[in-house]
């Protein structure tokens, strides 16, 4: 077992000094062979996982403000792939961005994207 958590720690040591010393620009299978001949054990499969990995980890979660249908706002957070302007905040995990958003919508009495859901589901299952 110490064995294959020492393995884990390095593969996230890897990941993480990947993400560090490369923008995900820079980050391909052909400039990490050529910068990283240790890493020559691997095959091309395996090294674009680490690149995907810490890619992933720098992700950005937003707390974003919405009008819905009902014309009423709510708050929610989206990934980074949202491209709307109604950017409350921006946040490194998902965890922390819905923590601000409950924090937001509290501060400002307005309610959450999952309020909003429950309303439109309580108007289905009454048709």
């Amino acid at each position: 077992m110490g064995n294959l958590r020492e393995a884990i720690a390095e593969y996230a040591a890897i990941v993480e000094g990947t993400r560090e010393e490369y923008t995900q620009e820079e980050l391909t299978v052909s400039i990490i062979r050529q910068d990283h001949p240790e890493l020559d054990f691997m095959d091309d499969d395996e090294i674009q996982e680490i690149i995907d990995f810490a890619n992933r980890g720098r992700e950005k979660w937003y707390v974003v403000i919405e009008t819905q249908a009902d014309g009423k706002n709510y708050v929610g957070i989206n990934d980074d792939s949202y491209c709307g302007d109604n950017i409350i905040s921006e946040h490194d995990s998902e965890d922390e961005a819905d923590a601000a958003c409950t924090q937001y919508a509290q501060e400002k009495g307005l309610p959450l994207f999952a309020d909003y859901r429950e309303i439109r589901e309580a108007k289905r299952n009454d048709n």
